[in-house]
């Protein structure tokens, strides 16, 4: 398997990551064109992102896979990471699976199987969005000027189970009525492959009729449309991606993913402010005149720069 044409041409990923890949990803996304540049060396204001980049992964287990994941973030910058199939319990501390860059908020089983999950870039000024609903649903808002954004995930078991997939229509609903007139970004695992995206049409019968066209109905109703055109696993587009801004997205592409999913790639014309780091004073002691200090100290002369120092300087 070559390597994904949407790394450098100096990088590749793990080969725990290239071993996961599925033929159908099309793997253009540049690393260079990361809307977010970071560094602490910037000054602390507020600027506009006129670009977000959103990240959409199943992870099977995101504690097994630290290392391929924190490689992947680093590389493609995401703004937002958005997955399921987390597997962690509810005492599992984000730092154990996150950079901690990240804001995250999450949903998790009480068996620690299932899961899913946010990760917001903490520049973004985000809250959480309570969905009062048994589904496995997560959502955000992310504030901003003149439209707030508000992204979330939701995850649907493989199976025949219509109260399930009601619970979940129910929850799509009721999200989308509780801020009326922002941009929506909700992504999903909804294992449908009965539903041909391309007509928004149900054409295979895999599961019972009715789960697959109540999905496509409560679409029709809030006003969303789904954005991957391509499939994520093996001739399924089973992991989507659901706005009322369709004609923003400036790119959504797949690439080899951490489980038996591609990941999707989204770019997103939204604005959204972000606050940079702020800028922080760092004393270099290894810099210092200890003799003269060490001298300040033995005259028992009292003076700003000796009472600012740390304990263990005072004592030589």
């Amino acid at each position: 398997m070559g390597m994904p044409m949407w790394l450098p041409v100096c990088l590749t990923l793990p080969a725990t990551v290239m071993m996961t890949a599925s033929s159908h990803s099309s793997a253009a996304f540049s690393l260079h064109s990361s809307p977010a540049p970071r560094s602490s060396d910037t000054p602390p204001t507020a600027r506009v992102l006129s670009n977000i980049r959103i990240f959409v992964i199943n992870f099977q287990s995101i504690l097994s896979k630290k290392a391929e994941l924190a490689y992947v973030i680093d590389m493609i910058k995401p703004d937002i990471i958005i997955g399921c199939e987390t597997w962690l319990k509810p005492l599992i501390n984000k730092g154990e699976f996150l950079p901690n860059d990240y804001v995250v908020y999450r949903k998790n089983r009480p068996d620690g199987y299932g899961g899913v999950l946010l990760g917001i870039h903490s520049s973004l000024n985000s809250h959480e969005i309570t969905v009062a609903s048994d589904a496995e649903v997560v959502a955000a808002k992310i504030l901003s000027g003149k439209q707030s954004i508000v992204v979330g995930f939701f995850y649907r078991p493989p199976s025949n189970d219509q109260a399930n997939m009601d619970r979940l229509t129910e929850a799509i609903t009721c999200l989308r009525k509780s801020e009326p007139k922002e941009a929506y970004w909700i992504a999903g695992d909804a294992n449908l492959p009965d539903i041909d995206w391309s007509i928004d049409q149900v054409t295979r019968h895999q599961y019972n009729l009715h789960i697959s066209d109540s999905f496509l109905q409560t679409l029709a109703k809030t006003g969303l449309e789904q954005t991957v055109d391509f499939p994520t696993r093996y001739d399924n587009t089973l992991d989507i991606v659901l706005t009322n801004r369709p004609s923003l997205v400036s790119r959504c592409e797949g690439a080899p993913g951490l489980s038996d999913r591609d990941i999707v790639l989204l770019d997103v014309n939204s604005q959204a402010n972000r606050t940079e780091p702020v800028q922080r004073k760092i004393h270099l002691w290894k810099r210092a005149d200890l003799d003269a200090l060490v001298a300040v100290q033995s005259s028992g002369q009292k003076t700003t720069l000796t009472s600012s120092l740390p304990p263990q300087m005072l004592t030589y």
